[in-house]
């Protein structure tokens, strides 16, 4: 059996360029705005699954039938992401980290941190359970690492270790760098939370996978299984090894027919066979009606092929589930 390697990162040591900015120990407010932002536009569309792009023309709101769309910031955007547990829309546009509350009635952009070169931003809490949020920079290079520290004071530390940004920008542009958004940081520091929504892949088997597909050192790990939202289907792990680091592989089971599917796509199903290559064993990020899913950058629809979108894509509008788990995994 072939498998098929997941582009998803797994963690900071592998990226020796990286760079990141960190919210650090936060904990959010309750609002119990009943015209959000976030509810209008649901209420909009009826309830339709809404995901957010970052495009050269700007941040776009879309249904993931195309019938309906809506800009909600002009100006490129490099790009951005979701922290759905605080309902938080972050971005870099223009040099610039801008949140957009979407509890608030009439949401828009707040500039937090000004002066950002082309580095790799990181909003990151450790004080509460909320998402992270990665924004990667454009192209490939060196960077220095950025932390805004999010606590009972508010300050930049940068490292020193590196001598230009990911886009050949001298280090001292990072002196430019500068906290405009404290006050806005701090209406917020009581904000309640989401309930995480997530579907871990279990540590037991729970389906029997067929003997040719089956492919996992010492019969470790294999029918180890996520339901895979409302889809009828579940992620199940049919490839296990381990070297200096573990990686799995799974495949899609449609339980009803017992055909199965190389995730992140479910276009193809086929009966058990050998050689079936293996796909990502996630986390895919499914939208509200537990059908419809994103992986990397790709919006994903039962029965179809996935589609990479025009921009990176930040996440569902209207609420996450997670089903799944990174392929790659720390050594056993």
């Amino acid at each position: 059996m072939s498998v098929q390697r997941s582009r998803v990162r797994a963690g900071w040591s592998w990226i020796p360029w990286i760079a990141c900015l960190a919210i650090l120990g936060v904990e959010h407010e309750a609002t119990g705005a009943k015209a959000g932002f976030r509810e209008a536009l649901s209420k909009e569309v009826k309830g339709k699954p809404i995901y957010v792009v970052a495009t050269k023309d700007g941040l776009v709101a879309r249904t993931v039938d195309a019938t309906w769309s809506r800009k909600l910031v002009s100006g490129a955007v490099r790009g951005g992401g979701m922290d759905s547990r605080a309902e938080l829309l972050w971005m870099v546009r223009h040099g610039t980290v801008e949140v957009m509350d979407l509890r608030a009635r009439n949401a828009s952009a707040t500039a937090i941190v000004t002066g950002v070169p082309n580095v790799t931003v990181t909003v990151r809490p450790i004080k509460r359970e909320s998402d992270a949020v990665t924004i990667w920079p454009s192209g490939e290079g060196l960077g220095p690492v950025l932390t805004l520290e999010w606590g009972p004071s508010f300050r930049i530390v940068q490292s020193a270790s590196m001598d230009f940004t990911s886009d050949g920008t001298p280090q001292d542009a990072l002196k430019a760098v500068s906290l405009v958004g404290s006050e806005w940081l701090r209406s917020v520091t009581a904000r309640k939370l989401v309930p995480l929504k997530a579907i871990p892949i279990s540590e037991i088997a729970t389906v029997t996978v067929p003997e040719e597909m089956s492919e996992c050192d010492q019969d470790r790990h294999c029918g180890d299984a996520a339901e895979f939202g409302k889809t009828g289907w579940k992620l199940v792990v049919t490839q296990f090894g381990c070297g200096e680091r573990c990686q799995r592989g799974c495949l899609l089971l449609d339980v009803k027919t017992g055909r199965w599917a190389t995730p992140p796509s479910s276009a193809v199903w086929e009966a058990p066979k050998s050689g079936f290559v293996t796909g990502p064993c996630g986390p895919y990020a499914l939208a509200r009606d537990g059908q419809h899913y994103l992986f990397e950058g790709q919006l994903c629809r039962p029965g179809e092929t996935c589609r990479q979108m025009d921009g990176p894509v930040l996440g569902w509008l209207d609420g996450t589930t997670w089903a799944g788990g990174p392929s790659l995994l720390g050594p056993e």
